[in-house]
Formats: C-alpha cells, sequence, structure tokens
C-alpha cells in the first residue's frame, strides 16, 4: 500500500472518529488507527483522550499504550485529571509502557536550577515519570498504588526517594511498591535516607519497614550495607543499631568484614556498646584489622570481657602501631589477670605513651605480682617522669604489697614458686632449731658522699625537688 494510500484511510479512520457515530464503529476506528500507527494517528488518538465518552478515552489510552509514543505523553499527563478510574488506570498503564520503551523515565531535573532540593512539584512532567508522578497524589488508592508500580517497573528510582518525602499518599504509594520492587532496588530507593539519618528519615525509615516486615526488611539492610557506596552502608550501620544491636547483631558483625574501613569502623563503633559474649570473636578477629581506628575499638570493647582467649592478641597488640591499642591491650590484661603478662607489661612501663605506662601500671596492680615490683619502682623514682605514670606506679606498688604482704620475704622472681610435694614422708622427730647456727648478714659498706646526699650532686637533687614541690 502506497504512502498516499495510508494517509487518505488515516483521515478516513480519523472523520468517523470525530463523527458522532454508534460507539462500535468509533471504537473500530481506533483499533484501525492503532495498527496504521505513525504522528497523525498518535495526534488522532491523543484528541480522543478528550472525548465525551469515558469507554472511547479508556480505548484511546489502550491504544496509545500499545504505540508507546513519546509524543503523547503530554496529551496522556493531562488525562490523568480524567473523571473515570478506569480511564486514569489505563492512562497510567500507556505511561508505564512508553517509559519502559524508552529506557529512560528520566526525570527532568530542572529543581537543581530552582534549588528546592526534595520537593517534587519542582520536577518536570515532560517524561513518561514526570506524568506518573502526579498519579502518585490521585484520589483513588489503587491508582496510586499503580503508579508507583509504574516508576518502578520503569527503574525511576529517583522519583520513588522524591515521593518518599512528599505527601502522605505518595509515600503510602511508594511504601506498597517497596513491598512488591526487589530487594536490590529498594536499597536504592532508600539510599538517600540511609546517606543522610536523622530524626525525619528514621521515621521515614521506620514506616517503611513496618510495611515490608522482618524478612524483607532485614534482607534489605544486607544489600545496604553490602553497597560499593559508603555513604549508604554507614547509614545502614546506623539505621541497624538504632532498630536494635541484638535484633540485628548478625548484620553488624558482618559489616565489619565489609570492605571499607569507615563501614567497619561505624559497625565496631555501635556493637561496642553492648555487653554480648558472642562480640568475642568478631572483634579477636578485627584485632586483626588494617585499620587502626578499628583495632582501637576492638580492643577497647575487649577490655570488658575476662576471657582467656584474648592473652595471646592482647600481648601482640602491646607492640601494635597506635598507641590507644596499646593501651587497651595493656588494660585488658590487667583484667583478665594472667601471671605470665608480667613481664611483657613491665617492658611496656617504658613505652613512649605516658598513657601505655599507665595501663600498663595500673595492670600490673591488678595481677598483683611481686616480680612486677622492681620495674615499677623504679618508673616511680624517674626524675622526668609523669605525675599520673607515677601516681599509677606507686598505687600498684601499694596494691601489690598489700596483696602479698605474707610474701615479702620471698625472692622476687617472674614466676610464682612452685608449692612443695605434699607426698614426701614426714620424719619421726622434727631437727632442732638453733638460730646461734644461721649465718650473720655482711655489714653494708659505707655510702660515698654522692649516694648519701652530702656531696653537691645529691645536694642539687634536693633544691631542685624542693623547687618542684613548692609549685
Amino acid at each position: 500500500m502506497s504512502r498516499a494510500s495510508v494517509t487518505k484511510e488515516v483521515e478516513e479512520l480519523i472523520l468517523i472518529l470525530q463523527r458522532k457515530r454508534t460507539l462500535p464503529v468509533r471504537v473500530e476506528a481506533i483499533r484501525q488507527l492503532t495498527r496504521i500507527g505513525g504522528p497523525r494517528a498518535v495526534r488522532a488518538l491523543c484528541a480522543a483522550l478528550t472525548y465525551k465518552d469515558a469507554a472511547l478515552r479508556k480505548e484511546a489510552a489502550d491504544a496509545l499504550a500499545q504505540l508507546q509514543d513519546a509524543a503523547a505523553v503530554g496529551a496522556l499527563s493531562a488525562a490523568l485529571s480524567d473523571s473515570h478510574p478506569t480511564v486514569r488506570e489505563a492512562v497510567i498503564k500507556a505511561l508505564e509502557a512508553i517509559g519502559t520503551k524508552s529506557a529512560a523515565g528520566d526525570v527532568d531535573r530542572e529543581w537543581y536550577s530552582v534549588g528546592h532540593g526534595w520537593t517534587l512539584e519542582a520536577i518536570g512532567t515532560r517524561s513518561a515519570a514526570g506524568a506518573l508522578r502526579r498519579a502518585l497524589s490521585d484520589a483513588e488508592p489503587s491508582l496510586r498504588r499503580r503508579a508507583a508500580l509504574a516508576l518502578a517497573n520503569i527503574g525511576d528510582v529517583q522519583t520513588l526517594r522524591y515521593a518518599l518525602r512528599g505527601s502522605e499518599r505518595e509515600r503510602e504509594a511508594v511504601q506498597h511498591a517497596l513491598t512488591l520492587m526487589p530487594v536490590e532496588q529498594v536499597a536504592q530507593v532508600l539510599a538517600d535516607l540511609f546517606r543522610a539519618v536523622n530524626q525525619h528519615e528514621q521515621s521515614l525509615l521506620d514506616a517503611v519497614f513496618r510495611a515490608l516486615g522482618q524478612e524483607r526488611t532485614t534482607a534489605i539492610l544486607k544489600a545496604a550495607v553490602d553497597s560499593t557506596e559508603w555513604g549508604v552502608a554507614v547509614g545502614a550501620v546506623k539505621v541497624m543499631a538504632k532498630m536494635g544491636v541484638r535484633q540485628m547483631f548478625d548484620l553488624l558483625t558482618d559489616a565489619l568484614r565489609h570492605q571499607d574501613a569507615a563501614v567497619r569502623h561505624a559497625a565496631a563503633c555501635h556493637l561496642a556498646g553492648t555487653d554480648d559474649h558472642r562480640l568475642v570473636e568478631p572483634f579477636m578477629n578485627a584485632l586483626r584489622d588494617t585499620n587502626a581506628q578499628v583495632r582501637r575499638v576492638a580492643a577497647s570493647a575487649l577490655t570488658r570481657f575476662a576471657d582467656s582467649r584474648m592473652l595471646t592478641a592482647f600481648l601482640n597488640l602491646l607492640n601494635d602501631d597506635d598507641r590507644a591499642v596499646r593501651q587497651a591491650a595493656a588494660q585488658g590484661l590487667g583484667r583478665i589477670g594472667d601471671m605470665t603478662a608480667v613481664d611483657a607489661l613491665c617492658a611496656a612501663l617504658q613505652d613512649k605513651a605516658r598513657e601505655v605506662r599507665q595501663a600498663a601500671a595500673e595492670a600490673l596492680g591488678r595481677i598483683g605480682h611481686r616480680a612486677a615490683l622492681p620495674a615499677l619502682q623504679a618508673r616511680a623514682k624517674r626524675f622526668f617522669e609523669w605525675n599520673d605514670v607515677k601516681a599509677a606506679c606507686r598505687q600498684a606498688i601499694e596494691e601489690i604489697e598489700r596483696a602479698t604482704a605474707h610474701l615479702k620475704d620471698l625472692p622476687l622472681a617472674s614466676n610464682v614458686p612452685a608449692p612443695p610435694p605434699t607426698d614426701l614422708p614426714i620424719p619421726a622427730t622434727s631437727p632442732q632449731f638453733d638460730p646461734d647456727t644461721l649465718p650473720r648478714a655482711a655489714a653494708a659498706p659505707p655510702q660515698t658522699a654522692v649516694e648519701s646526699g652530702a656531696g653537691i650532686i645529691g645536694w642539687l637533687r634536693k633544691k631542685v625537688r624542693k623547687v618542684l614541690k613548692a609549685r
């Protein structure tokens, strides 16, 4: 068929459509125009959206859905105000079909120049998605939900994001659509709320999660945490923490293995606020993290648990590059109270960070082993030492001497002396003890002038101490 004959047929069908013929004849004319297609047919079908008969308007919307011509978006957008619900539903389907074909559903982002973020009114309606946005405020709940699903099928995540911050009708429609959308797409829609979690966003998320249910909410949060965008993942961690650490324990511990250090640090901070003993193993693994902040939080949290499994880890952390990690390790060793840590803690009294030296002194006081006395006494007598470190050493010395007063005559050793065997035979008669047979202690050699403080050096030391005390 030639182009002229096609054009003539289209004009004849348009005349039939425009004249007041019977309804079946006009409906057949619409179907023939749909079969032929073309710009002239599309314009005629757009004009049919304004006809008085609702059946014709619905038939015209269905025809435009089949043609999927973007030139009909303007007329379909105006038809969203139709008084008949079935016509509006057909218009929504047509807009969805057009948006799906264009693979864009791109929202006109003129709101960037307007300067009003998060206002749906600033989004243009020159695209299918922009027109569908209007349908989210329809009086019929079913049509609002149908429009939200159409936006989801088009893939217009941006409009759905803005609608969540819109009117109550728009939020309800989007929440319903989220219950039917794939989990990954829902996580994309909620990304903006995750990025800037505050009281308002949290209330919106709570409403969404109530609509989604526990199982689907957990899947969405997991998808958000696995996001490669650290802002979304960190926001999801914050949301999980507000929902309850115990409820979201597994997801938060999984976040400790995230590829981004900021996400791991956020998860560690939120988990550190609970005393759940299930944290020991995840935090033990976090002690080997490449990020010092993560190791610091994990070590500080583990100091609350007196678990012997942490002994070796804390001993290794005394050599960590981060001083806060070394400090937490010393505190943890003091809480565990194992005697084998005495030598390492005595060495930590020489650490370059005063916080570590103070924590080591306090830990030695808690352990209460006399083998630590020489190191503590030497550090307490150091002239160039911080007063808080000296005070911690003196306090530790007092605690050790008070706890081991019955052992003060025994020689100092790094290990506790083994108890005497209990299976030795007892002699029939005890040997007589003669104190005169004990060897006499040799007299101490006389002190030199410098050692006794009588020399010039001793005199200067006394004067310096007196001036420092006066200050």
